[in-house]
């Protein structure tokens, strides 16, 4: 009982790692696409909405966030 406990401890401490390696890759990219938008403001809102497939106050949304995203 006492190995598959460890294997468990062992699991969750893997996903906690690899999630905290995807949310530095997140920030990294995250944060370099919305500046890269935001440098081209020809783009009309309705379109990068649409690209994401979503409103266009979530996308402006989406856009600040990303913009705004540091890794500490």
């Amino acid at each position: 009982m006492l190995r598959l406990q460890e294997d468990a401890v062992r699991a969750y401490a893997t996903m906690l790692r690899v999630c905290g390696e995807l949310e530095v890759i997140v920030a990294e990219t995250g944060f370099e696409a919305a500046c890269a938008l935001a440098r081209k403001r020809e783009e009309p809102m309705p379109a990068l909405a649409k690209a994401l497939a979503m409103t266009g106050k979530a996308a402006r949304t989406r856009l600040l966030y990303y913009e705004h995203l540091t890794w500490r």
